[in-house]
């Protein structure tokens, strides 16, 4: 008897069979034809040693939005895909009934069982996790399962947890709450940069769905650039950087952009002490196409401006935009366009009026980000996924003042007219190919290849001075030969493996050639991961890294990171920024995978970072251009980190510590010695916590402390004639108070003080009340609860003695907050 009648073909496609099922029929068929047995043994065993993918996109049910870094985990193999940026998964198992279990931190998890008997395409849908104040068992792991991941040094932070966390003037803030991240330090109190283990604000690499923002605050540091509202996604990596990512040595800070509703037209909109925001999204073709507005503003300024005295007015105000409209070209196709636009504006002015005089001075500073961003993924079959990203990205800062005087006010001549103006900006445009392949269980791989041109205009500064009677006068510190133009490209190759037995790596290269003025520079950067998984739920961890960076930053501040440093591009003169990075630690799981606890050790060293040379700065016009006011040098960095993080139940939340160490050592700086880098601290401490006291109540605390950062200051000082030069090895910082004298200070050791420890306690308390069509948030909110004078900077204070003292100053003591939001 012959069993031609089955066909391999007809079996794969058939519904409701399966390998088990096969043979059976197959041991029927030799029962009654008595047929060799070796014909059941070769179809089942090849039934068995076959595999097929399912594969397709992980969705919230209700809008159509993608769900990144959802997870489908077979619990048979003990084997499981995560979603990637655009909500694609791909599982490769054995053709057989499967049942898979589907789970995003924020959603119900769903069982979708299914006939796997060839590639199957099978979209799904999740629904939000309804309020349940009891305690949820976890049973697979799920997309903030860090236990589970090759990678280390990452952390996801839910967009739930920012928009509920305390923060100042209660404005949702992705960097401060990144800031109560284990080894990311903050600057001065209150402001938003971050400095991730020893690295400066420079060295992170903030990317908007996938374009690199370069200022990422506003007003003067103390906010940060980006609307929590338009935000669906926020991962932080600070170490173990994949191969995908390049450019900087620190941190990358990927945020992903909400993508409109495809469901329904929604809309939401808050008011604030300190500014209104609104959001609108919809369809523009159902489960075709949608689009997503978000924005946000300052509104104290409009209210008190006409309320102003004419002859002096000041005014400070931000603003944002963030559009995005994506269409679904066919089940395979899909393209993206994404746009933020971003600044601070502060401007004063004064003017006094006499018979005689009429006097003025007008002083205005505005920067700005402006970033566009097109993608076209494309799904060339079920294991294979691609996406084509163009990007490009501005950052611009101009700053103008102006006085004049007038004498008489009969006369139209200028008396006296002194001007400045000064401006920089930096340029990006970009593109790249971004492919993803799935083959197996045992293997995900990532490659891609990318072009950036990049212009750098590192700043034009114009003096114009004009009196009567005479001609006037310009001072140009602009660079004669125009901007500095640069090209790289990049390839990368990772991939994340299964190797012996419980351990697995995320092996990869990256490989980037940069030219600029002539200069070519080639950088080869392995990337290693390693994963081993004890018994239980622990895993050990490590990673080594090399990574390359081709921007610098110049800051006239030590203090904070502010719009009037300079970007600047490494050039023939001023080589790209190197760094390598080694990290280990372990990873453990308990309480039901409710509670993670991770602690990390890193090793990490940095070439070619630039600062000023004592005494100098930008701003200083008859000393050249920026390369010949600056000392290259490299920098250590080394510490632990601790996290305790609970992420389902009514509290959520975090506990965290970081004890570190960073330098910085400079052959021109501090007789060659090495010194602590201004944002070093030894103890950094936080805790984070959001509690669901009802369905409608929740409280959120947040406790920091930060051991004092290092900063210079003078050991003593030389009192010197009005017209002496200064002593050699002195600083002349001009006049005190009540002599005819000036004080020449001397300094020490670079960095050997430090400012007084800081810490407060934040609170807040979010009241929601559900409507038939609308959600109503009252958020209430309390900024250094418990008063704490923190030092923001120090001040030089001449006693009656004659002896000079530091004193520190506090600006931000108990601040009260209130927004209400209304959602439909």
């Amino acid at each position: 008897m012959a069993l031609t009648f089955l066909p391999r073909m007809k079996v794969k496609g058939a519904q409701g069979w399966n390998a088990l099922s096969v043979g059976r029929l197959v041991m029927v068929l030799y029962a009654v034809g008595n047929t060799v047995p070796v014909v059941w043994t070769a179809s089942a065993q090849s039934l068995q040693n076959e595999r097929a993918t399912v594969s397709g996109f992980i969705r919230d049910i209700e809008s159509g939005e993608a769900l990144a870094g959802a997870t489908v985990y077979d619990p048979r193999s003990g084997t499981g895909a995560v979603a990637n940026n655009y909500g694609f998964y791909s599982l490769t198992l054995a053709v057989d009934s499967v049942s898979l279990t589907v789970r995003h931190v924020s959603y119900q998890p769903e069982l979708l069982r299914l006939e796997l008997l060839m590639d199957i395409r099978r979209d799904i849908g999740l629904r939000l996790r309804a309020v349940d104040l009891g305690e949820i068992e976890v049973a697979a792991p799920s997309g903030t399962d860090y236990v589970n991941q090759t990678l280390m040094s990452l952390v996801k932070v839910p967009i739930e947890q920012i928009q509920s966390l305390p923060v100042l003037l209660g404005e949702t803030d992705v960097f401060k709450t990144l800031q109560l991240i284990p080894g990311v330090q903050s600057g001065a109190e209150a402001t938003s940069g971050i400095y991730v283990r020893g690295g400066g604000p420079e060295q992170n690499l903030v990317l908007l769905d996938g374009t690199p923002v370069y200022n990422t605050s506003h007003l003067f540091g103390f906010l940060s650039a980006f609307n929590g509202d338009a935000i669906k996604d926020v991962t932080l990596i600070k170490g173990g950087f994949p191969a995908r990512y390049g450019g900087r040595l620190s941190s990358v800070v990927e945020m992903t952009m909400k993508e409109g509703n495809l469901k329904r037209f929604a809309g939401k909109g808050a008011v604030g002490i300190v500014s209104s925001r609104f959001t609108l999204e919809g369809p523009i073709k159902k489960d075709r196409a949608s689009f997503l507005v978000s924005g946000r503003r300052t509104i104290y300024d409009l209210l008190i401006y006409p309320f102003l005295p004419s002859d002096s007015k000041s005014l400070a105000y931000f603003f944002d935009l963030n559009a995005k409209a994506n269409y679904i070209l066919s089940s395979n196709d899909r393209i993206y366009l994404s746009i933020y636009s971003g600044g601070t504006r502060f401007s004063s002015r004064q003017k006094s009026t006499s018979e005689e005089v009429r006097r003025g001075d007008k002083y205005s500073l505005g920067w700005g980000n402006v970033t566009g961003t097109l993608r076209w993924n494309h799904i060339f079959g079920p294991k294979l996924f691609a996406n084509l990203t163009l990007g490009n990205s501005q950052y611009g800062l101009e700053v103008f003042q102006e006085k004049y005087y007038r004498h008489n006010l009969e006369i139209t001549a200028i008396n006296s007219l002194h001007r400045l103006h000064y401006t920089t900006d930096v340029k990006d445009l970009a593109a790249r190919t971004d492919f993803e392949y799935a083959p197996n269980a045992l293997h995900y791989v990532r490659f891609g290849v990318g072009a950036t041109r990049q212009s750098f205009h590192p700043g034009v500064l114009l003096e114009r001075l004009e009196t009567i009677n005479s001609e006037s006068v310009e001072e140009d510190s602009s660079d004669m030969e125009g901007p500095t133009r640069s090209t790289t490209l990049s390839v990368y190759l990772e991939d994340d493996l299964a190797l012996l037995g419980p351990l697995r790596a995320n092996l990869g290269v990256r490989v980037e050639t940069f030219g600029v003025r002539g200069a070519q520079y080639t950088s080869v950067q392995p990337r290693l991961s390693l994963h081993y998984q004890l018994a239980g739920n622990t895993a050990v961890k490590a990673s080594y890294a090399r990574m390359q960076q081709k921007v610098h930053l110049l800051s006239s501040s030590n203090a904070l990171s502010l719009p009037t440093d300079l970007w600047v591009s490494a050039t023939e003169r001023t080589p790209p920024q190197k760094a390598w990075q080694a990290a280990a630690g372990v990873a453990y799981q308990f309480g039901q995978r409710r509670y993670q606890v991770t602690l990390e050790g890193y090793y990490k060293e940095m070439h070619n970072v630039i600062d000023y040379r004592d005494g100098d700065h930008f701003f200083n016009i008859t000393g050249g251009g920026w390369e010949d006011k600056i000392e290259h040098g490299q920098g250590t960095s080394y510490g632990m980190e601790l996290f305790v993080q609970r992420t389902v139940g009514r509290a959520t939340g975090w506990v965290g510590y970081t004890l570190s160490r960073t330098d910085r050592n400079f052959a021109g700086l501090n007789d060659g010695k090495p010194f602590p880098f201004t944002h070093d601290r030894r103890h950094d401490a936080s805790v984070a916590i959001t509690y669901r006291l009802r369905e409608h109540m929740e409280v959120s605390v947040a406790w920091v402390y930060g051991s004092g950062r290092a900063v210079w200051l003078p050991a003593g000082f030389l009192p010197v004639e009005a017209h002496a030069p200064a002593p050699l090895g002195t600083v002349d910082l001009g006049y005190t108070s009540g002599t005819p004298a000036r004080n020449a200070f001397i300094y020490g050791a670079r960095n050997h003080s430090r400012m007084p420890s800081a810490h407060r306690l934040d609170l807040a308390m979010h009241l929601h009340k559900e409507k038939r069509r609308t959600r109503r948030t009252l958020s209430l909110g309390v900024y250094n609860a418990y008063n704490r004078r923190n030092p923001f900077i120090l001040r030089l204070e001449e006693q009656g003695d004659g002896s000079l003292v530091f004193k520190k100053i506090s600006i931000f003591h108990v601040i009260p907050s209130i927004v209400y939001e209304l959602e439909f």
